[in-house]
């Protein structure tokens, strides 16, 4: 989360696109309700939503689409949640 949450650090998208898709990843593998409810609540708890809403206000026009896909991973966690 630590990733996610340096908002100064935009250079290395990359990065920032797989740290999304481990968590969708980890979020859509949960078997139980229970569970799935305390791992997203542990990420709201370190603002997830604060940094998906940094994103989305503020683009990063970048030559590979990698953005795209960035914000792309998020729509796709606030729709899982």
């Amino acid at each position: 989360m630590q990733i996610l949450n340096d908002l100064s650090n935009q250079d290395d998208l990359e990065l920032i696109l797989y740290s999304m898709i481990l968590i969708n990843t980890v979020l859509n593998s949960i078997p139980d309700q229970d569970t799935f409810y305390d791992i997203s609540d542990s990420l709201e708890e370190q603002g997830i939503q604060r940094i998906i809403q940094h994103y989305f206000k503020n683009p990063i026009k970048d030559e590979n689409g990698l953005f795209k896909q960035i914000v792309q991973q998020m729509e796709l966690y606030e729709v899982n949640i």
